[in-house]
């Protein structure tokens, strides 16, 4: 004989359900939690509440998934599951229903709603039919985010190599090179007055105005594993290529450099609500531009007249140009912005295959 005992108490729902992966929520009429009930792990961030495939189908008033522009959908008359994520052991689903419950007649959802209230809707390309039976199925989606770029969590040493392959003939960018330049042999040095600029150069700072530059781009972020692409402004890119780079200074085992300092570098913090503004505030901190990385010396020898019999004394002279943060901004910058213009005349070009919609070009 066993005597059970509980508690219960009201939850207050905090703003609107299809935030913070609590879009599940509209599929129950009185949902219960049970504080403290074991769950398997969920090791790639799932969020909402697992549940089995057919069960998933029965609330939702379905018996298949269908194949509908470019994804697919378990949809049932008034209500869909739309999928926005899949790992290797899991998928993440988002709940969308017909909030117009005030004509039964008229209370069928459009499968147009799957892209229009779910931009991060997967592709066929990344979720087949097949692997739905073996997976794992969580309903929740936030679409509100963290941007993590630039931050210590992101963990950059973890980042490898994509995998992904050349570009084949026919590419509409093939023989396209992108280079970081070469700096330019100067030779003696000049003083520039103010008078020598004309008004079309800038007289603020070339570097900050590179930032505001970059801030003003997209760049899409894709992950060849999962298959998804993270839309990021290009200030947020700059920064996260950049960290990724000293990432890959500071760890590599042949060449490290004794001289770059990881510990120093004043890493952002996770902003959902200004990203973008955090991510320029990062890149032009004086104390990031000034992190050294690695030096350069370079040696001559330098002849001099000690007597007016002409005898020669010979002085081997150094001088030391210190490559810092900065300088690597600047060189990625170059290939971003290369990148950018490229697609740039692509695009105004005529005949070029690389027109179409946003989602298309993502």
């Amino acid at each position: 004989m066993f005597e059970i005992t509980y508690s219960s108490k009201n939850l207050k729902m905090k703003g609107d359900m299809n935030i913070n992966g609590s879009c599940w929520r509209s599929m129950f009429k009185n949902p219960a939690i049970v504080k403290g009930f074991p769950i398997l792990v969920r090791s790639n961030g799932e969020r909402g509440l697992e549940i089995p495939l057919n069960m998933m189908a029965g609330l939702g008033m379905t018996d298949q998934v269908i194949t509908f522009g470019n994804g697919l959908i378990l949809k049932g008359f008034s209500s869909m599951f739309v999928p926005v994520k899949c790992s290797k052991e899991s998928v993440q689903w988002h709940f969308i229903f017909n909030e117009d419950i005030s004509n039964v007649d008229e209370g069928r959802i459009s499968y147009l709603e799957a892209d229009k209230r779910c931009s991060s809707r997967l592709s066929s390309e990344a979720l087949d039919s097949s692997f739905l039976e073996a997976a794992r199925h969580i309903v929740g989606w936030s679409s509100s985010v963290e941007m993590l770029t630039g931050t210590k969590d992101i963990g950059y040493e973890n980042i490898e190599y994509s995998g992904s392959e050349y570009a084949t003939a026919g590419c509409a960018l093939e023989n396209v090179s992108l280079t970081a330049g070469k700096y330019v042999n100067l030779g003696a040095t000049f003083a520039k007055g103010n008078k020598d600029s004309p008004l079309y150069l800038a007289r603020a700072s070339v570097y900050e105005m590179q930032i505001r530059s970059a801030g003003r781009l997209n760049v899409v972020l894709y992950d060849v594993v999962d298959h998804r692409g993270w839309l990021v402004d290009g200030a947020n890119a700059l920064l996260h290529l950049a960290c990724k780079r000293l990432s890959l200074l500071s760890h590599d085992p042949i060449t490290p450099t004794s001289l770059l300092k990881l510990s120093e570098f004043q890493y952002v913090n996770a902003n959902p609500g200004d990203g973008k503004r955090v991510a320029a505030l990062a890149l032009i901190d004086k104390e990031n531009r000034r992190l050294p990385i690695f030096e350069e010396i370079e040696t001559w020898e330098e002849k001099t007249l000690t007597d007016r019999n002409g005898a020669e004394k010979i002085e081997l002279k150094e001088t030391k140009k210190v490559w810092r943060f900065q300088h690597l901004v600047e060189e990625t910058w170059r290939i971003l912005e290369q990148i950018h213009d490229h697609q740039a005349r692509l695009l105004s070009a005529p005949g070029v295959g690389l027109r179409g919609t946003d989602r298309d070009k993502l």
